[in-house]
């Protein structure tokens, strides 16, 4: 693999992984989601536990439990509600995000999140990594060449400079911020 494929990649599985992006283990159509009712469904909190933390599995099983039970007694969708509302508050806290409710169907969700589970059903990244480099690519170029040639010009005038420096700062710091993204997931592993 390539280095800007090795960049694509590593950009992509920070996006997927990040608190900050707009992830979608809180909505109705996310991975998170589908699994919960599964295991609602056949009274299994098995399943689901992979997505709390090991300190929070006793929580999700007791208010597991408790959901079973008022499920029994007629009150399945309230239970059911009561299981997933508690178990994507304690998935999003788990991994650093505030919990705001779960999203309803037809929520937007991140075009890169989409092509990192369509990679994972696939069983290759080899088409999002091909996306990523190329947009990576692009909007690395963009900037470097809008800088490139505002630097020939920057020392004509205060506004000329202002300018390059406008563009000097957005092409390092996608840099910068690209870099930072590698080597922080790489430094210290996975934070969801």
């Amino acid at each position: 693999m390539n280095k800007t494929a090795v960049l694509a990649l590593s950009l992509v599985l920070t996006v997927l992984f990040s608190a900050s992006v707009l992830a979608h283990c809180d909505t109705v159509e996310g991975p998170l989601i589908k699994e919960a009712k599964a295991a609602f469904e056949k009274k299994d909190v098995t399943p689901v536990l992979k997505w709390v933390k090991k300190n929070d599995e006793k929580e999700i099983k007791l208010i597991f439990a408790e959901a079973q039970k008022a499920a029994a007694a007629g009150a399945k969708e309230i239970a059911e509600k009561y299981f997933l509302e508690n178990l994507v508050r304690v998935h999003r806290v788990g991994e650093g995000a505030s919990y705001t409710g779960i999203k309803p169907e037809g929520t937007k969700i991140d075009a890169a999140v989409l092509m990192g589970d369509k990679a994972l059903e696939k069983g290759s990244v080899k088409e999002l990594t091909d996306k990523l480099t190329e947009h990576i690519t692009a909007e690395v170029n963009k900037r470097f060449e809008n800088a490139v040639a505002l630097r020939k010009t920057a020392d004509k005038s205060p506004e000329q400079g202002r300018k390059y420096i406008e563009a000097y700062i957005s092409y390092i710091h996608l840099v910068e911020n690209l870099h930072g993204l590698i080597k922080s997931e790489s430094e210290s592993g996975h934070k969801h």
